[in-house]
């Protein structure tokens, strides 16, 4: 074993983990009292090994400080990067020096290490007051104890470590030892090597290594550990993107301005007596799109963590207790992870996830909630010590990294000192705003920022305009340019400091070239001072853009019915939507297998890659093909292969349209042609009357009974989703308005009237909502409104905490007031949800009462609307005030047990459907006989073979049998081939969960590539250089295209999948260039430039024409218009 000297700072580099002293009771505890049972739990806050690391003056997490003792002016000069660093050390852009905190590097290596209980054989020292970012503040996580505590240094055993036993221990395992030698590496090595270490089931502290720069080249990182002793025989997990690695390790952000972001995952592992609590899943580096708390304090100091939700916890953290146990150790506790120390601050609800079926008999298996946590790196093993004022901290430039508590992070965001009168829990749940993924568009002066001090108010004092505001067309058309769209949009959903919300472009006055942009109080969510310029920035989130045919949601057709004059009538229109829906997609299917370039174009109609485009600038590629199946069929048929003869892309195809036909059936996806989703936005010029809306399109809206640019002189449908109450769906008047010609593609309503048509619908607002809009005459024509209920009184079941922030100061002072926000909010969130429970308990109740419309139904509705918004409004519902609200007001004694609707299952049970969703279920359930038919003709005509495919294989063959070595390579690179075959069968073969597939299938893609020509010694250099092409990449060389072809001709047959998804670039390739002519000369092109490309509707149409025999030259083709096949 190893062991450290007497005192700490006289070792350069060792630091070992160290078991915690016992709890002290510093910090409050939950407001409430007990999250998850009314059983009481003494709730402290334990000293955490932070406390070793905020010593007075705050040296930094080790006793080895090496900066000088400097005012804050003199570090701020010291901070000012002079020029970009030569060392390519750190990503963090400053070298790592005696200057910069040297001693940190014995942190973190050894924290891990578990050791004998420590003895506390002297009182801890001082506790310290670090300085304020606001005013006063200076909240204090835990205890702090002093560095001259002779517990610290004891002699510690480095590698040996038993399995955890305790509950705290057993959490603190969660997170894997870091490593001496990786001190010097960029986070992003660091973080790669712990990911890779995990994966493989190796423990980064027993790897002996050290830094070697080249591993800013990714393949050689993997390539020194995939020789390590420890990796042998490993299956490594999937690589990092290319480009995110390379932001990685240049600022953290790409030349499309995206951040590098860090995500990792948690699951509960499956012993229940010792080991770690949690299994840790680090996901690759990736890019994403920033969020102003990145723009801020750089996104690498930001990580995202997934698991499951307290109610799917197992033992033996399954009781209340230990629930709380956990919870407040995941947000009071600094985590230790690659080499920083990482804080909770924020959570949120990440919704659910299936486990995969089975096929062991039994139920399905029930989803798993999950849980979002994200966690801020407060210190780090190259970051800067902190300066003695956060203040001037924060003024540190972006690309450097220096300490800083999450207290002074959420303070710079919500400015907590001038916002004490708000609910804490409200106030935690303004974080999201720093977290939304946005682009800035640009900074705004003072004067360009105009605050409205009141909103619009009716004369019943409701908010008419509530969050929505005006920009001028000058910033739209900046905006336009940003954004890279092809018009200036009407209409942007953003964030600028505290406001969020829509703002529309200002149609009215003059366009005197000026930037402007108003902020309302209902946009407003904190007071702010504007003073630094991200919070002048204007955030773009999304925008309107031109609509599509829409389709019904569910939802809506329980209040449709109930809201008919005639129902039979009703029913008869939706389904008959229904069925038009699957013959014109059968129709269009059919069409398009007669040619390649019409498949071309359904293809693109029926998928949406152009945002997984835009956002990797590129056709993400799994191995040797594309990821999606879509891109797949497009690829290959721009290759020049015909489906109608290549039976690997026949059956991509004809999966895909069995795949669509299924979805059509399967999810009841009625498409209403004239309909669409539209953002809401508000008339602020008061030119609608009451009940008028104005919608106008940027283009032609065509269906086939349909054309026109604009809604005007008839009656349309609003809704929005959720629609609760009867009343959530409302007939209104559609009106041109000249005036508001300027708002395209959205739905402008009146700020006319005693309440806001977006609050009728299901208590909708205007700071990004979007209404389902309907003018089907037959639906139209049928339909009356109903009236808004009042809301019924359910305080005696919702309990609102309306602590304010403020009140939290002064009960525990400005010290602990940040971490009790934080705590108590992060439990409050993680909290067991019953909206999903409520939702199904009335789906259930509606259902076989046949009726939406009834008490029950309004007071089901009322809690639905509360549960949604629950932990931002602070309602308190128990399992307890659940079940007291089912027996006071639902009668539960009536409805024990509701069995599941029958739309809900597999088969028609039989009978005479009454509910409008089992009448339209049944009518699916009819339509079996709408099957996708093969033409047997082509089937017959389709197979697997390509002669063309195997010509370079067959050319290699003819010079082997002549040239001996090539033999040798031939035979060699059969045997091979035959290895990868049997790591395919083993490793992608056995797979159950979907979501591990493609991981598996690259590992397997990684030894295919590493597959070299090998002749038993050393390779002639002419054959050497027939082979390898050193000008050309690696998927373009001969050899490449001989391996291919030769795994080809072995596997094209019984391993179909196996021989595209390896070789489908290089066969692709072989393909363009056996087929290519004179008259069909093959284009290459780049992959930026691909991606940009789609088909042109008109060019096909006449080409398809043509090939028909019966197209003419038709001139208009040579018109200016829109001539692809719609936005993708």
């Amino acid at each position: 074993s190893r062991s450290r000297p007497a005192k700490p700072y006289l070792s350069s580099a060792r630091f070992s983990r160290l078991e915690e002293r016992p709890p002290r009771a510093t910090t409050a505890p939950f407001l409430g009292g007990s999250i998850y049972a009314p059983t009481s739990f003494a709730t402290t806050a334990s000293t955490s090994r932070a406390s070793l690391f905020s010593a007075p003056n705050d040296p930094g997490p080790s006793t080895q400080e090496t900066i000088p003792a400097s005012t804050d002016e003199e570090s701020l000069r010291r901070l000012k990067p002079g020029k970009e660093p030569s060392s390519s050390q750190s990503q963090d852009l400053f070298p790592i020096s005696s200057g910069h905190i040297k001693a940190f590097d014995i942190s973190f290596r050894e924290h891990e290490a578990d050791t004998s209980p420590r003895l506390i054989t002297q009182p801890p020292g001082p506790r310290p007051t670090p300085a304020p970012s606001s005013p006063g503040l200076a909240t204090v996580y835990s205890e702090i104890s002093g560095l001259d505590d002779s517990s610290l240094y004891q002699s510690v055993t480095r590698l040996s470590r038993s399995p955890p036993v305790d509950l705290e221990s057993r959490l603190d395992a969660t997170w894997p030892r870091f490593p001496a030698w990786l001190n010097g590496a960029p986070f992003a090595i660091a973080w790669d090597v712990t990911r890779i270490a995990l994966h493989c089931g190796v423990d980064p502290g027993e790897i002996e290594l050290s830094y070697q720069p080249d591993w800013h080249n990714y393949p050689n990182l993997r390539k020194c550990l995939f020789e390590h002793p420890l990796f042998a025989q490993k299956s490594f997990p999937e690589r990092s993107n290319a480009d995110a690695w390379t932001a990685a390790l240049a600022g953290f952000k790409s030349p499309r301005g995206q951040s590098v972001v860090f995500a990792a995952s948690l699951e509960q592992s499956k012993t229940s007596k010792s080991g770690p609590i949690f299994a840790l899943t680090m996901q690759p580096v990736a890019l994403d799109q920033g969020c102003r708390l990145h723009r801020k304090f750089g996104s690498d100091r930001f990580l995202e963590i997934l698991m499951p939700s307290p109610n799917c916890w197992e033992e033996p953290i399954k009781a209340p207790e230990k629930m709380e146990q956990v919870t407040r150790w995941l947000s009071t506790r600094l985590h230790y992870l690659v080499g920083r120390q990482w804080r909770a601050f924020y959570a949120r609800d990440a919704g659910h996830k299936t486990p995969p079926k089975t096929v062991a008999l039994g139920p399905d298996p029930k989803p798993v909630y999950r849980e979002r946590i994200s966690l801020f790196a407060e210190h780090g093993n190259n970051f800067l010590a902190s300066i003695a004022n956060p203040k001037a901290t924060l003024d540190i430039p972006g690309d450097i990294r220096a300490k800083l508590e999450v207290r002074h992070m959420v303070d710079w965001l919500l400015q907590l000192d001038d916002n004490e009168d708000q609910p804490f829990l409200k106030l935690f749940a303004r974080i999201q705003l720093g977290l939304s993924k946005t682009t800035p568009v640009v900074v705004l002066n003072h004067d360009q920022i105009r605050h409205r001090t009141q909103d619009i108010l009716s004369s019943e004092c409701k908010v008419m305009n509530d969050g929505i505001g005006v920009m001028s067309r000058s910033l739209a058309r900046k905006i336009k340019d940003v954004l890279g769209l092809s018009d200036v949009p009407s209409a942007i959903q953003g964030r600028l400091g505290p406001a969020k919300g829509m703002w529309i472009t200002d149609g009215q006055g003059d366009d005197t070239g000026d930037f402007w942009i108003e902020t309302w109080p209902s946009q407003r969510k904190w007071r702010c001072d504007f003073k630094d310029s991200l919070h002048r920035t204007l955030e773009v989130r999304s925008h309107a853009a031109e609509p599509r045919s829409a389709s019904l949601n569910i939802q809506f057709l329980p209040v449709l019915e109930d809201r008919a004059k005639d129902k039979v009538a009703m029913r008869k229109a939706i389904v008959d939507s229904l069925i038009d829906e699957l013959n014109r997609e059968l129709e269009e299917q059919t069409n398009a297998m007669q040619h390649t370039i019409s498949l071309r174009q359904w293809v693109n109609q029926n998928s949406l890659p152009r945002r997984c485009r835009l956002a990797n600038s590129r056709v993400p590629f799994l191995g040797g093909l594309p990821e999606s199946t879509e891109e797949t069929i497009n690829y290959l048929l721009d290759g020049g292969f015909d489906p109608n003869s290549q039976k690997y892309l026949q059956e991509l195809v004809w999966n895909q349209r069995r795949t669509k036909c299924e979805n059509l059936k399967k999810k009841m996806n009625i498409k209403i042609p004239r309909s669409a989703y539209l953002y809401m936005v508000v008339d602020f010029w008061g030119i609608l009357e009451q009940d008028e809306i104005h919608v106008c399109f940027s283009s032609k809206f065509q269906t086939e009974s349909f054309s026109d640019s604009m809604l005007h002189g008839f009656d349309v449908l609003v809704a929005r989703s959720p629609a609760h109450f009867v009343s959530d769906v409302q007939k209104v008047k559609a009106v041109f308005k000249p005036e508001l010609h300027a708002l395209k593609d959205v739905i402008v309503f009146s700020s006319k009237g005693r309440v806001p048509l977006a609050d009728k619908l299901s208590g909708g607002d205007y700071d990004g909502d979007k209404a389902w809009v309907c003018w089907e005459p037959r639906i139209v024509s049928n339909f009356v409104n109903a009236e808004v209920p009042p809301s019924p009184d359910l305080s005696d079941y919702l309990k609102k905490d309306k602590t304010t922030y403020g009140e939290l100061v002064q009960q525990h002072g400005k010290a602990a007031a940040v971490s009790d926000m934080v705590t108590n909010s992060i439990a409050f969130s993680m909290r067991p949800s019953f909206l999903s429970i409520a939702k199904n308990f009335k789906e259930r109740l509606c259902y076989w009462r046949n009726d939406v419309n009834t008490q029950y139904a309004l007071y089901l509705s009322t809690l639905l609307g509360n549960l949604v918004d629950q932990a931002k409004q602070g309602f308190e519902f128990t399992a307890d005030d659940w079940k007291r609200f089912r027996r006071e007001v639902l009668d539960s004694h009536k409805f024990r047990d509701l069995d599941e609707p029958a739309y809900k299952k597999e088969s028609w049970p039989g009978g005479k459907p009454l509910h409008i969703i089992d009448y339209l279920s049944e009518s699916r359930h009819g339509l079996r006989s709408f099957q996708l038919s093969r033409d047997n003709e082509e089937e017959q005509t389709a197979e697997y073979w390509d002669t063309d495919l195997v010509k370079p294989f067959q050319e290699f063959e003819k010079l082997a049998q002549e040239n001996p070595q090539a033999k040798r390579v031939l035979r060699n690179l059969i045997k091979d081939l035959e290895a990868l075959e049997k790591q395919w069968t083993t490793t992608v073969g056995v797979v159950k969960d979907k979501d591990d597939l493609p991981r598996r299938m690259l590992e397997v893609y990684e030894q295919w590539c590493a597959i070299e020509p090998r002749a038993d010694g050393e390779l002639d250099p002419l054959l050497q250089a027939y082979l390898i092409q050193p000008y050309a990449c690696d998927d373009r060389t001969t050899w490449a295209l001989i391996r291919a072809s030769a795994l080809f001709k072995s596997y094209y047959n019984r391993k179909t999948a196996f021989a595209w998804r390896m070789a489908g670039i290089q066969l692709q390739l072989i393909k363009v260039m056996t087929t290519g002519t004179r008259d069909n000369i093959p284009v290459s092109v780049v992959s930026n430039l691909y991606a940009a490309l789609k088909p042109d509707a008109r060019f096909i149409s006449h080409a398809v024409s043509k090939m028909k025999e019966d197209g003419s030259e038709y001139p208009g083709l040579d018109s200016d218009g829109d001539d692809s096949a719609g936005e993708e």
